[in-house]
């Protein structure tokens, strides 16, 4: 066998060992090939070789760059633990990266083998504690919950332009929903409900709640948002700084306003405790706990 041979053999069971990164067998194969051509001394062939890596390159970095622009932005459903209907909902997402972040630490490797388009993220409460990435929720007993664990790995370990975060009692009836916000709010840090300045909904929660900021505070139903890089990034040095959080429907609203700001129609129906007796196409809403609805109301729309 050739060395080249035996080289490409390599490459094919061990590739770090070969020194070859994420580059097409395609290339690997000009590469080694215009290797041979230069040993052999022959000019002609070695340019026409060199032309046609060129032209591969070309190809492979618009291929990785279109790739890259496809999953700059994530959706992010947050549960205690996932639901079959959700999970099909959301393993027909083609524009969008998918996480569920779960809050149960059980084993879901099953869940993880049937869907394997869907990233399932478990992380410690502890891992999250000692980040600062806590007290989102007061109305819980826990300090740290899915929120939290959501937060703390799209600010820690991932790098997506856009993230929408939804609880699971949030319906919206497809992936075209949010791809006809996101191409109205194309740039804005923070997508929410409608939110108001501190004193202007009576007395709220502000009593119960630590915040961090100096002010001005501002409040909004944020079961479903659409947050920035910039954003997130803020929040992470903001969890760095104070070694806490806060409740995560002041915290995101009076964070953002230093940055860029907008509230869809399409959200305004986030709200509380709303009895939805219509569910206009188009929208998130919320609350809608009974996740069959959500199958049947999608089937009908479908």
């Amino acid at each position: 066998m050739c060395w080249e041979c035996r080289y490409f053999s390599q490459i094919l069971q061990e590739p770090s060992q070969a020194g070859i990164f994420e580059i097409p067998t395609s290339l690997q194969i000009i590469l080694l090939y215009t290797i041979r051509i230069m040993t052999k001394n022959k000019p002609i062939l070695l340019v026409c070789f060199v032309i046609i890596l060129f032209t591969q390159l070309l190809v492979y970095n618009g291929y990785s760059e279109a790739f890259s622009q496809k999953h700059a932005r994530a959706v992010c459903l947050l549960c205690r633990y996932p639901n079959k209907i959700w999970l099909d909902f959301l393993a027909s997402f083609h524009s969008y990266s998918v996480y569920v972040v779960v809050d149960d630490t059980s084993d879901i490797s099953e869940f993880k083998r049937e869907y394997p388009t869907i990233h399932f993220v478990q992380i410690g409460e502890e891992e999250c504690r000692n980040a600062g990435y806590i007290n989102m929720n007061f109305t819980v007993k826990k300090d740290c919950t899915a929120w939290e664990k959501g937060l703390y790995y799209f600010t820690k370990k991932e790098s997506y332009q856009q993230v929408w975060f939804f609880e699971d009692d949030v319906f919206f009836r497809s992936e075209s929903d949010l791809l006809q916000i996101d191409k109205q709010y194309s740039s804005q840090d923070l997508l929410s409900a409608p939110h108001k300045k501190r004193g202007e909904n009576g007395p709220w929660h502000w009593s119960r709640i630590s915040v961090t900021h100096p002010g001005p505070h501002y409040a909004a139903m944020c079961c479903a948002i659409r947050a920035s890089r910039a954003l997130l990034n803020h929040l992470e040095s903001v969890a760095e700084k104070h070694k806490t959080l806060y409740f995560l429907e002041a915290l995101f609203p009076t964070e953002a306003h230093q940055l860029t700001y907008a509230e869809p129609d399409e959200l305004h129906t986030i709200t509380f405790n709303s009895n939805h007796a219509q569910f206009a196409p188009g929208n998130l809403y919320h609350p809608l706990k009974d996740i069959e609805m959500h199958k049947k109301l999608r089937s009908k729309s479908g």
